[in-house]
């Protein structure tokens, strides 16, 4: 027989058949003490009162045995004198008991349980005294009659009491367990709500009860503070809202390149079709003028050629302007998606070869860089004449500090200082950009690590958009650092490069 199946698969259940077993056990082991207990009360006193008969002087054995119980046997020795007496009804001792009490009155003082032939179990008390020797003993018989009465009625109350005990003790389990049943109910309540109702089943809460000390209401006040998602939710939404703005970012970005490509496409197309049409008709006219005789026609198609070449070089020259902004879009797109990748790349957490990296020369080559696509602004440089080095990803670095150069560079009007400044900081090196211009918008000074903030199109707000987020993304993957501060007196960007990446060292 298999005990697992009759086991109550319900914890409550299982609670209320171990508080009924225990409530059971413990009333059964309260029955049993007791009526030990009370046959232990009942033995000491039978033996006191022995004690004080044998201790006591008597005259003679017939008033020894009128002060025990009912059924004593008293005998009384003095000299060759054996004197026997017995009280109650049964006055008349019989010879096998008198020899088994002789007997005993023989032995060493003290008391002991006597079994005569003719009689019940006897309780016997033995004193020797100078010239006499006593010797009295007590029935059991009555003293076991009341006890198993007294047993009869303990069952009749202990059985009740324990069924009693055991009904009250699986009432209050239950009731204890009743935040536990609220729990699952508004869990199951939770996981059965529809997706769309999300925020309704994630503002319930499972009732509390009223002493939150002890381990059930713990256990409800943790499962409130977990279905408090709120917060969570909103993170959700902004995150998702975030992206969203990502995906109109870029497909604003990328759909400005993409209809100047297609514009431009479609106007090569069409003045190539009309080349090729007047071609055509140059073509026909030709053939119509070459079947006259004499110079004339000869002259015609020299002319015909040198208008055709004369065409071809103004379509060379109309077609010159288009197709050169073709491929510079074409270019800005491949940046748009190479960022994207990069980004990609970044939040997968894949990490670059590390090796040494001149951080100074980098500086300096964006610097000169910088001066070449804007001459118009003021430009200075400030580094320690020691090489600043450092264990890292050259394309990142590279990257970072061109980004926050191009970031100076192009949202600062013309005639905007712009310092560039690398130095050695111990254990990192630190790299500072810094302009007199406008400053950041306040939407992007606000948070200016955080991706495709706001819903603004505007020029100023874009100075916080994928570059910035790259620059961002760059510095974290290597365990770099970027703080802004921007006023309207000025923007200054300062980068922190460890020497030697946590990471790496850690390998």
């Amino acid at each position: 027989m298999n005990l697992a199946r009759l086991r109550p698969r319900k914890l409550s259940a299982r609670v209320a058949v171990l508080v009924m077993t225990l409530t059971m056990v413990l009333a059964a082991i309260g029955c049993v003490a007791s009526f030990l207990l009370s046959r232990a009360v009942i033995h000491a006193s039978i033996d006191d009162t022995l004690h004080v008969a044998v201790n006591h002087e008597h005259t003679s054995a017939q008033e020894l045995a009128e002060e025990l119980p009912s059924g004593a046997i008293v005998m009384v020795r003095r000299g060759d004198r054996l004197d026997v007496r017995a009280n109650g009804p049964d006055r008349v001792v019989a010879a096998e008991d008198a020899t088994a009490l002789r007997t005993e009155l023989d032995r060493p003082d003290g008391l002991r349980d006597v079994k005569l032939p003719e009689r019940d179990d006897m309780r016997v008390a033995t004193l020797r005294q100078p010239g006499t020797e006593v010797l009295a003993a007590v029935s059991m018989e009555p003293a076991e009659r009341d006890l198993t009465r007294l047993a009869a009625w303990q069952l009749a109350l202990w059985v009740p009491a324990g069924i009693v005990a055991s009904a009250v003790g699986v009432w209050l389990t239950r009731r204890q367990v009743r935040p536990l049943q609220a729990v699952t109910r508004t869990a199951r309540s939770i996981a059965e709500t529809p997706a769309e109702s999300v925020e309704d089943a994630v503002s319930r809460r499972v009732p509390e009860p009223r002493r939150a000390a002890d381990e059930v209401g713990v256990l409800t006040h943790a499962i409130n503070d977990l279905l408090q998602v709120e917060a969570a939710l909103a993170r959700r939404d902004e995150s998702e809202a975030a992206l969203r703005t990502m995906l109109a970012d870029v497909s604003h970005e990328l759909r400005t390149p993409l209809a100047v490509v297609r514009s431009h496409a479609e106007l090569s197309a069409s003045m190539l079709a009309r080349a090729v049409e007047a071609e055509r008709s140059e073509a026909a006219g030709d053939s119509a003028g070459g079947g006259l005789p004499g110079v004339e026609g000869q002259d015609g198609g020299a002319d015909h050629g040198r208008r055709a070449a004369s065409d071809v070089r103004a379509l060379e020259l109309e077609l010159a302007p288009s197709l050169r902004r073709i491929e510079r879009e074409s270019i800005r797109m491949a940046r748009l998606v190479e960022d994207l990748l990069l980004l990609a790349h970044l939040d997968a957490g894949q990490r670059a070869a590390q090796e040494s990296v001149d951080v100074t020369f980098l500086a300096l080559e964006a610097l000169s860089d910088a001066k070449l696509m804007a001459p118009q602004h003021l430009w200075a440089f400030d580094a320690p004449d020691e090489v600043c080095e450092i264990v890292g990803d050259e394309n990142g670095v590279r990257r970072v500090i061109v980004n926050l150069v191009t970031n100076a560079r192009r949202h600062t009007p013309a005639g905007t200082r712009v310092q560039l400044s690398v130095r050695d900081a111990g254990d990192s090196v630190v790299v500072e950009v810094a302009d007199d211009g406008p400053g950041l918008p306040a939407s992007v000074a606000a948070e200016p690590g955080r991706r495709f903030k706001g819903a603004s199109r505007s020029d100023t707000d874009r100075r916080g958009g994928l570059g910035l987020a790259i620059t961002m993304a760059l510095a974290e993957s290597m365990e770099a650092s970027i703080h802004f501060d921007s006023s309207t007196a000025g923007t200054t960007a300062i980068v922190t490069l460890p020497r030697r990446p946590a990471a790496l060292g850690a390998e």
